[in-house]
């Protein structure tokens, strides 16, 4: 639940004060009933809550995932205190009991709390306790300008609710910080991250498939160097362990009546050596069978290959598909995002959401000259064309109809009349509009009809956006 509640936006408080409220035991008050149960009494103090350090303790600890760690602390003098030993230093036995949390998600609750730290995260603010997160891309929005989060915002309306991101920086200090608000939808943002990730399906998917990345190669090396410096460190323990001996028999050999003493001396020392050439020894195996098997790079290649699977089945992303396969999504200041995929996906892809929203708005654009085109009563008006294409799939409103109308009246499509009932008169013939429609399309379409062109172009609606399609 922990592990969850973090990857889904929740910080170290946040998610202490749920457990607290859930009457969920702290680490203390389970080893006192742990304690209690086989019939011995404690007096160490029992924290009755939850706090931050525990949470980020519980979080660091690779127990769950079937680690082992010995001489985690230590003391320099007999009388001194015991001090911790770095995480490198310690005796490490992977896969030494079962696991209750998988690597997949221990992996990458490190690296978000790395990522939190370095863009100064600081959790999903206005929830409840177990609700849920209103905000799933509160982690990897920037502006694109001044490099600053962008901060979700939850607007009560006649509507119903409404969701969206702006800088953080416009939104507390002002035009004269950042000039522009660079404020995006939830919903257009959530439209625009799964079209993407639906385009560029089949270039991922050849990525996947190669799993040639430059990240591998680097984590390749990473690891072949970690094999290299484990070989040498185990050849020095045994060189110590050689020297060890033969300074035990010389020492043996000089002093008489103190046998007894020099043997428990050089045993103490001797077998904390093996120990670390044991453990040494194990991690250098674990390292050989997973270099033999699959490498951590390729298995979590493979979990971002079914996220994309799972997005294209679904047609949204929840908090943990966004962690697990955004890097970074920057807003530029007409609300475009910039997405940027993990493990280097992105530099594989050529895809742009701006260019595909140009191309979108303008198909958009011959569908309404084509519904004008198909208006056999000689005139057309606003309602009539919002109607019919709202009837296609895409939404459009009255209001958002009319720059559609001047751009036909720009064409000489369209002419205004003296008549309300009749607001635009049709000056040019069906096959005049089709040409004019033509150009707005990517490919030629013959004699399609506006549902036979929205059929063929519009694969998901978008709701009132307008971006820099010619002629708007």
């Amino acid at each position: 639940m922990i592990f969850d509640l973090y990857i889904s936006g929740y910080g170290y408080r946040k998610i202490a004060s749920y457990l607290t409220a859930r009457n969920i035991p702290t680490p203390s008050m389970a080893q006192r009933e742990r304690e209690l149960s086989r019939g011995r009494v404690t007096r160490k103090r029992v924290a009755p809550s939850w706090s931050d350090a525990m949470v980020k303790e519980l979080l660091d600890n690779d127990f769950y995932i079937g680690t082992l760690r010995l001489k985690k602390r230590a003391r320099t003098t007999v009388h001194g205190k015991d001090k911790r030993i770095p995480r490198e230093e310690q005796y490490i036995f992977a896969d030494h009991h079962p696991a209750i949390i998988d690597q997949t998600s221990f992996s990458l609750v490190q690296e978000l709390k790395e990522k939190r730290n370095r863009t100064h995260y600081r959790g999903s603010r206005g929830q409840r306790p177990g609700s849920e997160i209103s905000s799933p891309f509160g982690s990897c929005l920037f502006c694109k300008d001044c490099k600053s989060r962008l901060t979700p915002i939850r607007r009560k309306t006649p509507s119903g609710e409404r969701k969206y991101y702006i800088c953080t920086t416009y939104n507390t200090k002002g035009r004269r910080y950042c000039p522009k608000a660079h404020l995006i939808e939830e919903n257009d943002l959530m439209e625009d991250v799964v079209g993407y990730i639906k385009m560029c399906r089949n270039a991922l998917c050849g990525v996947i498939a190669s799993c040639d990345l430059h990240d591998f190669e680097t984590e390749k090396r990473t690891t072949t160097e970690t094999r290299q410096k484990l070989k040498r460190e185990i050849q020095n323990r045994k060189e110590q362990i050689k020297i060890l001996l033969m300074q035990k028999v010389r020492d043996m050999a000089l002093v008489s009546g103190a046998e007894h003493l020099i043997e428990e001396t050089y045993d103490s020392i001797q077998r904390n050596l093996l120990a670390q050439l044991h453990s040494m020894e194990i991690q250098l195996k674990d390292l050989d069978r997973a270099a033999a098997e699959t490498p951590d790079g390729k298995d979590r290649l493979k979990n971002a290959g079914e996220v994309i699977d799972a997005i294209i089945r679904g047609g949204v992303l929840d908090r943990r598909d966004i962690e697990l396969l955004i890097e970074r999504i920057d807003v530029d200041e007409n609300g475009m995002p910039e997405i940027s995929l993990k493990y280097g996906l992105s530099d594989h892809i050529t895809y742009s959401p701006a260019i595909e929203m140009n191309r979108r708005e303008n198909t958009v654009i011959a569908v309404v000259m084509v519904l004008t085109a198909e208006d056999s009563r000689g005139y057309t008006s606003a309602k009539y064309l919002s109607e019919h294409i709202t009837a296609l799939g895409v939404r459009k409103t009255k209001q958002s109809i009319l720059p559609y109308i001047r751009l036909m009246k720009n064409e000489g499509i369209l002419e205004d009349t003296d008549n309300p009932l009749k607001p635009y008169r049709i000056l040019k013939s069906k096959e005049e509009i089709a040409a004019l429609a033509g150009k707005y399309l990517p490919e030629p379409f013959g004699k399609f009809t506006a549902k036979q062109l929205s059929e063929q172009y519009f694969h998901c609606a978008y709701e009132n956006r307008r971006y820099a399609a010619d002629g708007l």
